[in-house]
């Protein structure tokens, strides 16, 4: 993630030395009085990065720090996590009222993103990780079959970076193949009220996707699980892809979308590696081809 500005005392290798380091770093903090204000959200991410990572048992910092100041880090580190979650919170509530565009595009204004590496994650994912409460949900740390990838959100700035280029409208069903717990789906409901479908062949993701889907009161969003060659895509206009399977499903899955858009015009987004296997189907066109760096859409030729 970007820097925010603050500096850190290279850690030393003496007790008395790590420990001034760690007690120089809460004092500044302490002192901060306005750390806990919302719009410092993404100066409260670094810092709790900073200390989850003195507070490790494993770590050369944690070791060599006395308990008392192990105390002072705990406390810190919670108030800096109510903070962002209260931030959350109130997103979360917004869209559960229907406001929930607006919010979070503010949101996405205030914290940017721009330099960051195509692949990587940066403040706004921790924004809507904390919306959507996905904390402490993972996958099963297993490709769930042959040619499957492992499931990997797509990182927030393009997804809006996707919507942006779409333009989409209320005709319009967007459909994510191998949707894992619902990031995409539901983002470009909230962000632009069109229908979405998420289908994913790991039950566990799916399950968790639809419930969140439930509680923040999205109606325009839906979650089958299943396999991506032999779901319904009838509903759909806009097809989502973030690499999520290689070698024969690919193909199987571009040939069904093929069979698709002989009866109706639709258009295919992806993002990551599969972008330059899309790109070499005859059938499909591409009038912005940034390769693996970012969405890249396509049109039926």
């Amino acid at each position: 993630m970007p820097s925010t500005g603050y500096r850190w005392a290279p850690a030393r290798e003496d007790s008395s030395g790590t420990c001034h380091a760690m007690l120089a770093l809460l004092e500044q903090l302490e002192l901060d009085s306005t750390l806990l204000e919302d719009h410092r959200f993404a100066d409260r991410v670094d810092m709790i990065d900073r200390l989850d990572e003195l507070l490790m048992p494993d770590s050369p910092d944690g070791e060599n720090n006395p308990e008392r100041l192990h105390v002072r880090a705990r406390s810190l580190l919670d108030a800096l996590e109510d903070a962002n979650a209260r931030v959350c919170a109130d997103i979360r509530n917004a869209v559960i009222r229907g406001e929930g565009a607006a919010c979070l595009r503010a949101w996405f204004d205030k914290l940017g993103g721009a330099g960051a590496p195509s692949d990587s994650y940066d403040y706004a994912d921790a924004l809507v990780a904390g919306m959507f409460d996905f904390a402490n949900v993972h996958d099963s740390g297993t490709a769930p079959g042959q040619d499957m990838v492992f499931y990997q959100p797509t990182p927030v700035r393009h997804v809006v970076a996707m919507i942006d280029k779409l333009a989409s409208g209320p005709g319009d069903t967007l459909v994510d193949l191998g949707s894992g717990l619902g990031h995409v789906p539901m983002l470009v409901n909230i962000l632009t009220g069109i229908r979405t479908i998420g289908i994913e062949v790991q039950a566990q993701l799916m399950e968790r996707a639809r419930e969140t889907a439930q509680a923040l009161n999205l109606h325009g969003v839906s979650f089958v699980h299943g396999d991506a060659r032999a779901a319904d895509l009838s509903a759909g206009t806009v097809f989502y892809l973030y690499t999520p399977f290689k070698g024969a499903v690919m193909d199987e899955a571009l040939a069904r979308l093929a069979d698709e858009a002989r009866d109706r015009p639709l258009r295919i987004v992806t993002f990551g590696p599969c972008t330059s296997r899309v790109g070499a189907e005859p059938w499909l066109e591409s009038r912005d081809g940034p390769g693996e760096n970012g969405v890249c859409v396509f049109h039926r030729r």
